[in-house]
């Protein structure tokens, strides 16, 4: 027979749901109710929007001529600051005082203009000269009214405020214009007094009497010590001439000096002559021939002497110029000296008069300029004037601005389903996992199958099976769970089972990870073994040839010695190891380990850790008996069930040595 049974203190499973649906209607009623009263008594703001175009006075650009049509440009900040004024306090005093001499003024408390300032909002609109006013409150009928009274009284102000303001800076700009006049005029009676008072009569220099007489002594000066240079120079040039025997003839000695020359010179030419005619000895005898050589030797001498005379008489003229000259440069140094005080004095004087004149040249500019403003100031004061024009007027406030009631009202629905669900899934983390249906099998039914085959039946739906609950009997025991996979031990594990370990238990699990089960352990006999080939033959239903690795060899050559015969494994009476007693050999072995839960390592699960070592490597299932000779098929079935699904290699391409193994053998 088949029932549903549970303990008497277990919790039904309608009852589960029925508390869950409790906690979660709870919550979501009680985070509805709060978060919609919240949303709903919140009072309705309105907004309203007026659209006001804005063109900021221009400013006057300074230029360097006196044109009359000014040169204007705007200012970016003057916009900005006319957008500030609009939501001031003062306009929005003046719109206080208007809205309540209408009558549509509510009751806004002490200062109702502060009320209404936190009410507007001015938006410049950007890339354009528009300005939104924007009114938002909760009072409905006064939104409109207000963005609309406060536009309007910002274009009357803006107009009358520019009137003023353009009128009194004209007025300023024409007041500094005349006093700088005045100053002007009084630095021109300073500079004419100054002028008559030390005879100064124009800033140039040359036409100054003082300056004038100390520049023609400096040019005197320059010119006397120049004629002393030239003097002094051509005495020298006389005297080196002189002391080198040169001729040195003055001007005035040059015609009797070239009349000598010329005698000497027909004397001598009157003699070439007659010797070409005559011989000396005839000329001889001749009065009048002999007597040549001797006159033009005493012409020579003369000329030698006036010319020696000439030079004397040069040095000496040359001599007198260079005392003169000296006595000039010293009769102009003294002069200079004598009126270098009143030029230094002179000179201070036309300094200050200069730096006088420059600062009625200064005053003069700036009077030039600030006349020129004013003119331009008064020719574009209607040019200029800022304007502002209501676009736009603010439209009555039909529905609320804010709060959306269905928006916030569908927000707070959803805020309160999310609350109630993480409310329940708390509620569930703290009660425990929720009660399983148990499904009960009668131990006396003929059927044993039957109680497999309705097992699944039985959770259709949560209902039991043929529509109705069975009735409870005393002999029904709970069908068993699926047992879980067996446990495959790690790399560390192996290691640490094998280090430290007895001979025995080396040697069987050397064996058990070369693909050897228990029995064939206790089965293995030194016949079997082969050392020269290096390999292990398998004898029985699984036969077949197993490599033997570096390690697992070594181990078997010690224990051999000279046995050729006989059981590998035997105890100390001589009987050889059963399966229980590798079993027990191995677990013993895992408990000195230390290893997790070591009652559940067997030699079983030390060789299916094997098979697992090469399933990951993706042996082929029909591959797999050549190592590890015969696995039952619910053991292969595991296998499968734990292997991931990937393309299969060849018996050839997987590796069979165990990784804990070659470790053992690149140790030794």
């Amino acid at each position: 027979m088949l029932d549903d049974a549970r303990p008497a203190d277990s919790i039904r499973p309608e009852q589960f749901f029925r508390r869950r649906l409790l906690v979660f209607g709870g919550a979501f009623l009680l985070a509805s109710l709060i978060s919609l009263t919240y949303v709903f008594i919140r009072p309705a703001e309105y907004r309203a929007v007026a659209l006001v175009e804005i063109t900021p006075p221009d400013i006057v650009s300074e230029s360097s001529d006196a044109r009359l049509t000014p040169g204007l440009k705007g200012d970016a900040k003057s916009f900005l600051t006319e957008v500030k004024v609009l939501t001031s306090r003062p306009l929005v005093e003046v719109a206080a005082k208007r809205l309540k001499a209408a009558g549509l003024l509510p009751d806004l408390g002490k200062d109702p203009a502060g009320a209404l300032q936190g009410m507007l909002r001015a938006e410049p609109v950007r890339g354009t000269q528009l300005v939104q006013v924007v009114a938002s409150g909760t009072e409905q009928s006064l939104v409109s009214v207000l963005a609309n009274t406060v536009a309007d009284v910002y274009r009357v102000q803006i107009a009358q405020t520019w009137r003023e303001r353009a009128t009194g800076t004209i007025a300023e700009a024409q007041a500094e214009a005349r006093k700088l006049h005045e100053q002007v005029e009084a630095k021109q009676r300073e500079i004419d007094a100054y002028r008559e008072r030390y005879d100064i009569v124009s800033l140039d220099r040359k036409e100054n009497d003082v300056l004038a007489k100390v520049e023609g002594l400096n040019r005197s000066y320059s010119e006397s010590s120049q004629l002393a240079a030239q003097a002094s120079g051509k005495l020298q040039a006389l005297r080196s001439a002189m002391a080198a025997g040169k001729p040195i003839p003055r001007p005035v000695d040059e015609p009797a000096l070239a009349a000598i020359q010329t005698q000497i010179t027909t004397l001598q030419d009157t003699q070439r002559q007659l010797l070409r005619k005559y011989n000396s000895a005839y000329l001889a005898l001749d009065e009048d021939t002999k007597n040549i050589p001797g006159q033009i030797t005493e012409l020579q001498k003369a000329l030698r002497e006036q010319k020696l005379e000439s030079a004397r008489a040069a040095i000496a003229e040359a001599e007198g110029a260079v005392a003169g000259a000296r006595a000039s440069v010293g009769q102009a140094q003294a002069e200079m000296h004598r009126n270098q005080g009143s030029a230094k004095e002179f000179a201070t004087r036309l300094a200050a008069l200069k730096a006088m004149q420059e600062d009625q040249d200064h005053l003069q500019a700036m009077e030039r300029a600030v006349k020129d403003r004013a003119t331009k100031l008064e020719a574009s004061e209607q040019a200029r004037a800022p304007k502002a024009r209501l676009v736009e007027m603010a439209t009555p406030s039909l529905s609320p601005w804010r709060p959306d009631y269905g928006r916030d009202a569908l927000i707070a629905l959803a805020g309160s389903l999310v609350f109630a669900l993480g409310a329940t899934f708390l509620a569930e983390y703290l009660q425990g996992p929720r009660p399983a249906r148990t499904l009960m099998v009668q131990h006396s039914l003929a059927m044993p199958g039957l109680g497999r085959l309705a097992a699944p039946a039985m959770q259709i739906l949560g209902r039991p099976l043929f529509g109705a609950a069975l009735p409870n009997e005393p002999h029904h025991s709970a069908l068993p769970p699926p047992e879980p996979p067996p446990r495959v031990l790690d790399h560390a594990e192996i290691a640490a089972l094998i280090d430290n370990a007895p001979a025995d238990l080396k040697l069987a699990a050397m064996a058990l990870l070369s693909g050897l089960d228990a029995g064939e352990i206790a089965a293995l006999d030194w016949g079997q073994i082969d050392p020269a080939q290096g390999r292990l033959r398998v004898g029985g239903a699984s036969a077949r040839e197993i490599p033997l690795q570096d390690a697992f060899a070594d181990l078997l050559a010690q224990r051999r010695g000279d046995a050729t015969q006989g059981y590998v494994l035997r105890k100390e009476s001589g009987d050889a190891f059963a399966t229980q007693d590798i079993d027990r050999l191995v677990s013993y072995g895992a408990y000195d380990a230390g290893l997790s839960h070591p009652e559940q390592v067997t030699a079983a699960l030390l060789r299916h850790s094997y098979l697992a070592f090469l399933l990951d490597q993706g042996v082929r299932a029909a591959d797999i008996g050549r190592i590890a000779g015969h696995i039952p098929q619910d053991d292969m079935i595991a296998f499968m069930q734990r292997a991931a699904p990937r393309v299969r290699v060849a018996l050839e391409q997987v590796d069979p040595v165990h990784p804990v193994l070659r470790a053992l053998s690149a140790r030794a």
